[in-house]
């Protein structure tokens, strides 16, 4: 007869006193088979596993939560601001600015064509007074001459009486005008009365091309003591016809 020995083992209890805990058998169909270590796939789903946690580690560290940052913030990253949040220093600034005024040169402008386009106007204009002066003296001498019915040379005629008469041409008249209108009103009429006096002579007009040609030389008209002060900077003169630096002589 075969008898056992011992307390019969609870179906609840270990040996040790504690309960018994088994799992489910869905549970256990749920965890992952066990991977062998030494497997031909081991290195791969190793490497894969490293990746993704290495991959993880680094994202989430690059996104932070959208927050309102105010003026004397400290940003952990480099953040783009919602609004402009550039402080600027007033004083600093127009520091800044005088100091690059004082960096540039004043520019002046020149027309180094300008006394020369002056000087062919006038001579054009004078030449035309003159051209009008022969054209009616010569016809008003002619006219003399035949009044009197004389064959005598024109020298025997009256010239101051000649250019009497032609300054009343309406010719001459016309001519004299052009060369006021390109003087600018400059030539006043005792002037005037100057030069019909002189008959519009040629030196006079080469005397009236020197008094233009020395008061359009190029020469800087400024303030004393800004000229100085520029003298001391630097001048940088340009030429306004080819956009080019001019010297002064």
């Amino acid at each position: 007869m075969i008898m056992r020995t011992g307390t019969q083992k609870s179906p609840g209890k270990a040996k040790n006193g504690s309960s018994r805990r088994f799992f489910p058998r869905s549970l256990k169909k749920a965890l992952p088979q066990r991977i062998p270590v030494g497997g031909a796939y081991f290195p791969w789903l190793l490497g894969v596993a490293l990746s993704l946690f290495l991959a993880a580690i680094t994202t989430t560290g690059l996104y932070s939560p959208l927050l309102t940052y105010r003026v004397g913030d400290v940003a952990r990253r480099d953040i783009k601001a919602p609004q402009d949040m550039h402080v600027q220093d007033a004083a600093a600034t127009e520091l800044l600015r005088q100091e690059a005024r004082e960096r540039v040169r004043p520019h002046y402008d020149l027309d180094t064509k300008f006394g020369d386009e002056v000087e062919s106007k006038i001579r054009t204009s004078f030449d035309a007074v003159q051209k009008a002066i022969r054209a009616q003296g010569d016809a008003l001498r002619s006219a003399f001459l035949a009044e009197r019915g004389s064959q005598r040379s024109p020298e025997v005629v009256s010239e101051a009486r000649v250019l009497e008469e032609t300054y009343r041409a309406a010719a001459f008249l016309a001519a004299e005008e052009a060369f006021e209108r390109t003087l600018q009103g400059a030539v006043t009429p005792r002037l005037a009365e100057w030069m019909r006096g002189e008959a519009y002579a040629g030196w006079v007009r080469d005397d009236l091309i020197k008094l233009v040609r020395a008061a359009l030389a190029p020469v800087i008209v400024s303030d004393r003591q800004l000229y100085e002060t520029h003298m001391a900077k630097g001048i940088v003169v340009r030429d306004i016809r080819s956009g080019r630096r001019a010297t002064l002589d």
